[in-house]
């Protein structure tokens, strides 16, 4: 089904998937979870489209790596999607090590400094070019008031962009993690 999604179309459509998504849970990945890791990992060998895993866990981003390059994956092809949530840095830079992306998509007004210190570290270790950044809004509750209190997509533009000027990224770094990376990453070959 995700194959033919991507290289087809989603259902009766021409409309085609960008790329496959996935979630874990925290630590070792359980039997289950590696059948859909391995399923997404020759999903994607046979389309060439990114995965993107959802997993803020360093042991569970080190075990998916383990699992794709089993399956004879690049890891240019995944994503470690709430990096930002592992507090340990090294994780951040072994993902990157290994050739993965790192997203750090936890960005709002209460982690903007959290964000801007995990950008400038893994820029300062070189891997400007496997970053990806996001805000991970929106979240419409479902039984609330037209959808409760939806947070805006609008902050990482309108503010955070700013922040990071005054914190000595040029814009040059700032397309490159916000345009470049994001088209390098989902791009299928």
């Amino acid at each position: 089904m995700w194959t033919k999604e991507i290289l087809e179309g989603v259902e009766d459509t021409y409309i085609k998937a960008g790329f496959i998504k996935i979630a874990v849970n925290p630590g070792t990945i359980v039997p289950i979870q590696q059948k859909i890791v391995r399923a997404a990992t020759r999903c994607s060998l046979a389309t060439r489209a990114v995965i993107a895993c959802h997993t803020g866990n360093g042991v569970a981003a080190m075990h998916l790596l383990k699992i794709l390059n089993e399956e004879g994956l690049e890891n240019n092809k995944f994503i470690v999607v709430h990096t930002d949530a592992e507090e340990n840095i090294e994780y951040h830079l072994e993902i990157a090590r290994q050739g993965a992306w790192v997203e750090y998509d936890g960005l709002s007004q209460n982690t903007s400094e959290k964000t801007l210190k995990l950008l400038r570290f893994m820029v300062d270790h070189g891997f400007e070019e496997q970053i990806l950044l996001s805000q991970d809004a929106g979240w419409y509750n479902v039984g609330q008031p037209r959808g409760g209190n939806i947070r805006g997509y609008e902050y990482l533009i309108e503010k955070f962009v700013p922040s990071m000027k005054k914190n000595g990224f040029d814009q040059n770094l700032i397309d490159k993690i916000l345009v470049e990376n994001p088209a390098k990453a989902f791009q299928i070959e």
